[in-house]
């Protein structure tokens, strides 16, 4: 009976901590969104990107940004983000990646893109998997973002030195999500960009 009842707090304890963790991701996207309400546009350093891929790179923001409002029926871009984060991170803890069939919806478009060819490395055998090469501009990109902020300084030294996003980066990533900040269009493609290279590599 003793055994019993400390399985049976330990679950408890368990889902009073899942409580608290989305409760602080819920009220410190409401103060990001209060504190910080004028957005960031996407930056080209030494036109990196022609015209016409600036256009697409915000193409690609806007429909993460479609998909996960719709998703999670937020009024505002960071609470849907972070809650996107925080499902990842609990099917990831179970070792499922969360099932999401509106990214694949357009990715078909977002392959076709002529900025593509910037970021991914396409596999020739097979249209539908991509993945990050350290020799693609998209990196360049990641670097300079990287030094305005230390998470995603991290996130470009693991991804640039192994052109590939590992297990252990995909945690991470969704894991401390809050680090970026929402109002920021940079951070936006590149949280869109992360996961849709997981979702089709």
């Amino acid at each position: 009976m003793a055994k019993t009842n400390g399985s049976s707090n330990n679950n408890n304890r368990s889902y009073k901590m899942r409580l608290i963790f989305k409760s602080t991701i819920f009220l410190m996207a409401i103060y990001t969104t209060s504190c910080n309400t004028s957005e960031v546009g996407l930056e080209n350093a030494n036109d990196r990107f022609s015209s016409e891929e600036i256009v697409e790179l915000n193409k690609i923001v806007s429909s993460f940004d479609s998909i996960l409002v719709k998703k999670y029926g937020c009024t505002s871009l960071a609470p849907a983000y972070l809650v996107f984060s925080d499902s990842t991170f609990s099917s990831l803890d179970h070792s499922l990646l969360l099932e999401f069939d509106l990214i694949y919806s357009i990715y078909d478009e977002i392959y076709e893109y002529q900025v593509a060819e910037k970021i991914w490395w396409k596999n020739p055998h097979d249209k539908d998997r991509i993945n990050y090469s350290s020799n693609k501009p998209y990196m360049d990109y990641l670097f300079e973002q990287g030094l305005k902020n230390s998470f995603i300084h991290e996130y470009w030294e693991n991804v640039n030195s192994v052109s590939d996003i590992g297990p252990s980066m995909v945690l991470f990533f969704s894991k401390n999500a809050n680090k970026l900040n929402f109002n920021n269009r940079n951070h936006r493609l590149i949280f869109a960009i992360h996961y849709f290279t997981i979702y089709n590599r």
